[in-house]
């Protein structure tokens, strides 16, 4: 593993256990690492940082993804884009409120 994929990889931890803020920190710092980012695939999952920011319900993160090239209709290996996956989330939100 390269020391780019290194840092993307633990970039998408954080992301994964919601630590947001501090993933759009380094984002704000290294540009150029968000655009990495916005293009990544967990190869066992098959989510992105877009399925994680969707998961949760993170727009801003959304935003900047897609400003630097992240692909909405990318599908996770259960065939679901991260507009589905905000979708779940958000019906679930509701059945339970």
């Amino acid at each position: 593993m390269s020391h780019l994929q290194g840092i993307i990889s633990e970039l998408y931890e954080k992301a994964k256990i919601g630590k947001w803020a501090h993933v759009m920190s380094v984002w704000e710092k290294a540009p150029r690492l968000a655009q990495h980012c916005s293009h990544f695939q967990k190869a066992s999952s098959g989510w992105t940082f877009l399925h994680q920011a969707a998961f949760f319900d993170q727009e801003a993160a959304c935003r900047t993804m897609i400003r630097f090239g992240a692909n909405p209709s990318k599908l996770s290996t259960t065939r679901q884009r991260a507009s589905d996956v905000e979708v779940v989330i958000v019906s679930r939100i509701h059945r339970c409120g």
